[in-house]
């Protein structure tokens, strides 16, 4: 082959790895484990106002990925139970969800940063047996959730090892500070053993690891050093051995050279994915820039698809004084609503250019009527009215998702704009919705099918 051939060659095969990357688009997915609980009883509706059951809605909307929380109880009932997401997801499976994401919150109730308790049941253990004692029950614990998944025709592609780890979990057990570097050990030893119960059960499903504040890059930085610096959750996937005494001069030298050269992209076996949480209505440095800098920062380094597993912003607030500098003039409303979720996913759409996967933007909990706070601070963050029906954010979410439409479909780029600006600034007064794409044939208005939860 001439060398004018083989530069022809190689150029096409760039562009098609550059056609391929842009390509990709921010997979649509909603946490709804709300929807199985015991004491939710309500009817959702459509922009069409068809009463339908909550997981048909976002099938038609384009949503095919949906993430459950999963505490750890002794029985196989209650709220967010095993039994209780077997459930959930088989509800989801017969809608026609495709993916299925499982968030193991290493606890018997809820936990983020500002508490990472562990089960009740295991920390009183833990003081009688101490720490090693944790770690085969975190490994026989995640193989039997993961049997039983796998035995109820429910297995997930998604599993999350902990939600919003930053601090580490189990409170003191795991804390992550430069003061304390068993708690890096001991987070490390949580986080191998569950991954190697996980992958010995099904070694397709992607294994996350989940922190919150995406907008932080020096602490999402602090957290995966001190996790990965341990020597006990890294894999050498890069080739890069650790001396011994027994190596030669020569060897020690070339592998001191080999990993000051790869120190900028480490990387591990022991999972795949890295999920973080946004919410750019609750602190002013959560920016835009701010999260295409920790995405870029994260993928650099580390080597993995970066995802948003928990996003959010509000529909109802009575103060912007949390907003993030560079949105604080977009509303809390539904357009505001639709309209963060196309920049949010603009931003992660090009942070991950080149990624191999679709990276994920998950809304969380948008249909939980019965908790329309969401904890977040502000009077209302659900993506849904009162009554059920679906607002302009849900569609959103999906534009651009499986069948490439746009929410904004039949309009001109001017139109577009014009609609964006009456968004921002407050000119449209009324919330009726706009057209929502990705629905399926249906009988007409008042012959739908209904669903209650």
């Amino acid at each position: 082959m001439s060398s004018a051939r083989r530069d022809f060659f190689l150029f096409l095969l760039m562009l098609a790895h550059t056609l391929l990357a842009s390509a990709l688009f921010v997979e649509p997915c909603v946490d709804w484990s709300s929807a199985g609980l015991s004491s939710t009883s309500h009817e959702y509706k459509d922009q069409e106002l068809q009463t339908l059951p909550l997981e048909e809605l976002y099938v038609n909307a384009g949503i095919m990925t949906v993430r459950q929380r999963l505490w750890v109880q002794t029985g196989n009932s209650g709220d967010y139970s095993l039994g209780f997401n077997i459930g959930l997801f088989k509800r989801a499976k017969a809608a026609g969800i495709k993916r299925l994401y499982l968030d193991v919150f290493l606890s018997d109730t809820w936990t983020d940063p500002a508490q990472t308790r562990g089960p009740a049941v295991w920390t009183s253990m833990i003081r009688e047996e101490g720490v090693s004692w944790l770690e085969k029950t975190v490994q026989d614990y995640f193989g039997h959730v993961m049997r039983s998944l796998v035995r109820a025709g429910v297995a997930p592609q998604i599993i999350s090892i902990g939600n919003e780890v930053t601090p580490g979990p189990f409170g003191k057990i795991g804390r992550l500070s430069k003061s304390n570097p068993r708690g890096a050990e001991n987070t490390a030893m949580i986080f191998k053993a569950a991954s190697r119960a996980i992958r010995g059960v099904d070694e397709t499903v992607k294994i996350l690891i989940h922190t919150h504040n995406a907008w932080d890059t020096a602490l999402q930085t602090f957290f995966y050093e001190q996790i990965l610096e341990s020597g006990i959750f890294v894999g050498n996937a890069l080739g890069v051995h650790r001396t011994s005494h027994k190596n030669t001069e020569q060897q020690c030298l070339l592998s001191l050279f080999l990993a000051s050269s790869f120190s900028r992209r480490q990387t591990t076996k022991d999972f795949d994915l890295i999920g973080l949480s946004f919410y750019p209505a609750q602190d002013p440095s959560a920016t835009q820039a701010n999260l295409a800098a920790t995405i870029r920062a994260l993928r650099a380094r580390y080597g993995k698809p970066v995802n948003i597993v928990e996003f959010g912003w509000p529909q109802a607030c009575a103060s912007r004084a949390k907003f993030a500098s560079d949105v604080r003039h977009v509303r809390a409303s539904p357009l505001g609503q639709a309209h963060m979720i196309r920049v949010t996913k603009a931003t992660i759409k090009r942070a991950t250019r080149g990624q191999k996967e679709n990276p994920l933007l998950c809304l969380w909990e948008v249909a939980w009527l019965d908790n329309p706070t969401l904890g977040s601070g502000c009077s209302n963050s659900l993506m849904f009215s009162p009554d059920g029906t679906a607002l302009e954010g849900v569609y959103a979410l999906a534009a651009h998702g499986h069948n490439g439409r746009d929410m904004g479909r039949g309009m001109g780029r001017g139109m577009r704009r014009d609609r964006d600006r009456r968004m921002i600034r407050g000119k449209r007064r009324d919330r009726r919705p706009i057209s929502a794409p990705f629905r399926k044939p249906h009988a007409r208005q008042g012959q739908g099918r209904s669903g209650r939860h």
